[in-house]
Parts: structure tokens; sequence; C-alpha cells
């Protein structure tokens, strides 16, 4: 029998051979009805012929005249939240629908939020999508499409950490073993971190970052590691700083503030963001040498030069006088913040593995209240006793400069640094910030409130803060940061606080390394 016998059936008892019948083509007709040579009447979904024998009806796609294969111009669209959802589902969802070949996505730069593979390989200027996935693919369900467009919960980037971030934790591990909270506690700090990886992320995060910052101030513009500089290093602090609180913020409000267990890890942020953020404000008003006594030091109406901390540490950039108060201000009420985050929890804390670290200033603020008090701020509580008195230090009668509350918010932050120079004393070890962190977060927000008015008074208790960050200027975050806040306050006020500022000025000329 031949082929032609086979595909259309065997002769008849007469033995003629039956040819096979014709049929008129159908251009646009499915594929089924194609591959078996009969005529398709074009219906669709399914055709008629298809629909009869229960067979899955297809139709190729339309061909279009030459004149319309040209793609017409498409007006670039707006990266998207939408868009990235939708493409991180495409990549890693065998079910979702995908072209048969890679289509180019509309351009658009790198999201700054996140770090993806799509970043680090897509260095053209199109993102293509993968191949598809072999197996079935279906359609997304109808309200599966519409709640990817109505919600998209926050995705973490696909590459959390990189070469840069290896780096910076093997930099906290080997060269701050002193320069964390306390000394010789960084390994106890490092493994709480890498405990907390999971479930407290913004722990190792802030380590990075305040690990980034110390590889700004401390390392020779020469000698930066990974060809970075001083900028590089202090622009990736702020922006592990950044994803660190972020994290933090939406960790924190899923809890109580007296959860133990999670006080620990919340505990040790707060302390680090709180030693980064007084680091930089402090580096606001930063200068090399000390320069002569005149109202307009260190730039303070804009026109400073920066300077460095701790010995060949970033230029700061001098801002005007006005805008580090307001700096500081900010500083103070996260300082407070940290005292919120602590509270709850401080009788479990000092219980807990993290007692090695706090003992020190437990047993320094014991002392600190029980032995006999130092007179460091004794003359500015004649200052406000005397500018809350209606007989000015001439002896003439004149209405007080002070209010009864600004007074009174005064006196009390004056306690509060005589206490902190007191704990400075106590302690085993002067060479940490334990003491200036104390007062800053035991501050009131009246005090606060008086020192945003650039009210001299409040100026000068500021100024007497910064003998005490003199005193541990061998910490890496002070350096020379004491001395020039105080000649920062002594440049704004001039000549008619000299008096007042005479002891701050006398020390940092005197007590010098």
């Amino acid at each position: 029998m031949t082929m032609h016998h086979q595909l259309n059936g065997s002769s008849g008892s007469n033995g003629v051979v039956k040819t096979r019948r014709s049929h008129r083509k159908s251009r646009n007709g499915c594929s089924e009805c194609k591959r078996r040579h009969i005529r398709c009447d074009e219906r669709r979904p399914a055709c008629t012929n298809c629909t009869i024998a229960e067979r899955a009806c297809s139709f190729p796609p339309a061909r279009q005249p030459q004149s319309q294969l040209e793609p017409l111009p498409q007006p670039q669209l707006p990266h998207s939240p939408a868009d990235s959802h939708l493409s991180r589902k495409s990549q890693h969802s065998p079910s979702s629908c995908e072209p048969d070949h890679p289509v180019p996505w509309p351009p658009c730069g790198p999201d700054p939020s996140s770090t993806s593979p799509e970043s680090v390989i897509g260095a053209g200027r199109y993102r293509f999508a993968p191949a598809p996935p072999a197996g079935p693919q279906t359609l997304p369900s109808f309200t599966e499409s519409f709640t990817n467009t109505a919600y998209h919960p926050p995705v973490p980037p696909a590459t959390l950490f990189t070469a840069e971030h290896l780096m910076l934790f093997h930099h906290v591990s080997d060269a701050m073993s002193d320069c964390i909270l306390a000394r010789g506690q960084i390994k106890v700090v490092l493994d709480i971190a890498i405990r907390h990886l999971i479930d407290a992320p913004y722990l190792i995060d802030q380590l990075l970052a305040l690990s980034a910052l110390h590889v700004a101030f401390t390392s020779k513009p020469g000698e930066m590691p990974l060809n970075g500089t001083i900028v590089s290093f202090r622009n990736q602090a702020t922006e592990l700083q950044t994803r660190a609180l972020s994290s933090f913020t939406r960790i924190a409000a899923m809890v109580p503030a007296d959860d133990t267990a999670t006080c620990v890890p919340r505990f040790l942020f707060a302390s680090l963001l709180s030693n980064q953020v007084l680091a930089e404000t402090l580096l606001q008003h930063q200068q090399p040498q000390p320069l002569p006594y005149h109202h307009d030091i260190m730039g303070v109406h804009g026109g400073g030069g920066g300077g460095s901390v701790g010995g060949g540490g970033p230029s700061g950039g001098a801002i005007s006088f006005h805008g580090f108060i307001e700096r500081m201000v900010e500083c103070i009420h996260l300082h407070r913040g940290v005292l919120a985050q602590v509270r709850p929890t401080w009788d479990y804390l000092m219980q807990s593995e993290l007692y090695p670290l706090l003992h020190i200033t437990h047993d320094a603020n014991i002392a600190a209240v029980t032995l006999k008090s130092g007179t460091e701020c004794a003359a500015l509580r004649q200052m406000i006793d005397a500018a809350a008195s209606s007989v000015s230090r001439y002896g003439d009668a004149s209405p007080p400069r002070l209010d009864q509350a600004s007074a009174d918010a005064c006196r009390i932050a004056i306690n509060s640094l005589q206490w902190a120079f007191d704990m400075h004393r106590a302690l085993p070890d002067q060479d940490v910030p334990h003491a200036p962190s104390a007062f800053i977060v035991t501050l009131e927000a009246e005090y606060v409130d008086v020192l945003r008015t650039l009210l001299p008074e409040a100026l000068v208790i500021l100024a007497y803060l910064g003998v005490l960050i003199h005193r541990c200027r061998r910490f890496w975050i002070f350096g020379t940061a004491g001395a020039n806040l105080i000649r920062a306050i002594a440049g704004y006020l001039g000549n008619h606080w000299h008096e007042p500022l005479a002891w701050p000025l006398k020390v940092i000329e005197e007590e010098t390394d």
C-alpha cells in the first residue's frame, strides 16, 4: 500500500482509489483545522469543527501588513512599585504569564531603596524578562491581578549585604574592640547582632553604619579601604542608618515597650544610633586649629571651614550657629527617646547578657549619687540665680532676665550636668562617652525649648557640656568636638559673656594632650 493509501484509506470493493476531497482554503482558520486540511469557519473562541470534535481550538497570531510591523514609539513610562512587584513575581513564580521571547521593560534607573541582582547585572539601558520556565503556564487570576495593583508590602532587596558591608563587619570585629559602648565588649555586641539578624535586622545595619563612620573618622585619606573616600564612607553610614531606622520603626511598632524578648537588640540599637547622631552633630562645628577669640569664630555666621575629628577625621562643613543648635536639639530629642526605650525594661536588662556593659555606668551612677558632689557647675547656679533676680550683677534694680519657668528649666539641667560630671569622675575608664550621653539623655524638654531660642544662659550650660566632652576627647567620636563647641558658643555670645565662659575656655587651653 502506498503512502497515499495510508493517509486516505484503502480502496473500495471495486478497487477504485478514492481521492482526497478538495476544500477551499481558510487563510485565518484555526491551527487544528489547518493541520487536518479541513475548512474552518473561523468562529471564535472555538470553531465549529473543534467544538463538535471536542478538540482544543487555537488560532495563530494574525498576520499584519508590512507597514504595521514597525513598532510605534512608546512614551517612557514611570517605574512604579507595581512594575517592581510584577517583575519580581515573573522572575520567581512559575505560574506567572511570560512572553515567548525576552521583551524590554521601559527604561528606568535603579531603585535607590534596594540592591537587586538586576541592578548589578543589568548594566544596559533595558532590563529583560527571564526565559519562560518549563511546564504549564497560566494567567494570573482576576483577584490576584488587582490585588497586585492595590497593595505592595515592602519587599527586602535580594542582596541584603554587599562586599563593602562584609568589610565593615570585619572592621568592627578587628578595629573597634574599644570603640563600641564599653571597652572589650565588642564580642558581646556582635554575638547579639548575629543572633538577632532575622528578627532585629536593624541592629546589624546600625552596627555597620557606625563602622563606616569610624572608618571615615579615623582613616587617613590615602589609606581608605576599598579605594573609598571620606565622603563615600560617610554616605554609606547614612544609608545604613536610614535602612536601620526604617526596619526598626516597622518592627518596634508591633511590640510593646516592655517586651523583654526584643528589649536587648532594641537597647543596643538605640545606644549605637545615639552615638552616631551625636558624632555627626558635633561634626558640624569642627576646626583643626583654635581661632582668635572674636564674634565670627569658626564661621558661626556661615563662613567657617571644616576640620577633623579624632585626628584625621572627615571634613565637617561648618554650618550656621543657628543651624548647629537646631541639629543639637534634634540630637537631644533622639537621646531622650533612648531613655523611653530603656526605662520599661531596665530591671530585665540589668539581669541580661548586657550586664557587663551596663554595670559600669550603674556603679558610677550610684557613686555619683552617694558621694560628695563636685563644684564644676557652681558658677552656673550663681548665673541663673542672678538672671532670675530683680537685681542685676551691677547692683542696680532691673527686670529679671529670666522668667521663672526658664530659670527652673536651666536649674534642672545644671543639676543633671553636675551629676554627669560626678559620674565621669567615678568611671574606671574616663575615655568613654557614658557621662556626656547620660546628661543628654536626662535633659528635660523645657530646657531644650529654652535652648532652641538661643537664650545665652542655656548656651552657657551647653558650653559646660563641652568641658565634659573635652575630657572624653580620646574617645573617637569626640576628639576636638568639645573644644570646638565651647569656642563656637563663645564666638556667638561675644565679649559680654566672657566671664561666665571663663572656666570652659580655661579648661580647653590647659587640658591638652
